[in-house]
């Protein structure tokens, strides 16, 4: 089975990405059980679900805000940081291909896209 130690070979910032609350939640608790906390000392599980996170070398867990999202939806892009995108559901089932290279433009992440359903909704 895959760890999220495992992970820590990849350099640089390692951003983890959960396209829903199950695959947050099976994160959360395998983290736990391998040692991770936030910054805090809190402990994963007692942190509500996200959909993306930062993971340290240190086994450090991060939240990401506004500037961790943008970043995200530009993955693939030119960076000055060397920044790897992990798909943990792909990860954690053992697919070969979880490292995320470039995220689709549609803007369908796990909300959706609000203005897109806006704008379908008008042109009805």
């Amino acid at each position: 089975m895959r760890t999220i130690k495992d992970l820590l070979r990849y350099e640089g910032k390692l951003i983890v990405y959960f396209s829903s609350k199950n695959v947050c939640k099976l994160f959360q608790q395998r983290a736990e059980e391998e040692g991770f906390t936030y910054g805090d000392g809190v402990k994963p599980t007692e942190r509500d679900t996200t959909d993306l996170i930062c993971i340290t070398h240190n086994f450090t867990i991060c939240c990401l805000g506004c500037s961790g999202h943008l970043a995200f939806r530009t993955a693939g892009w030119r960076s000055p940081v060397n920044v790897t995108y992990v798909d943990y559901g792909k990860y954690a089932v053992g697919e070969k291909n979880f490292i995320i290279k470039r995220v689709k433009a549609s803007g369908k992440f796990r909300r959706g896209n609000p203005i897109r359903r806006l704008m379908q909704k008008t042109a009805e």
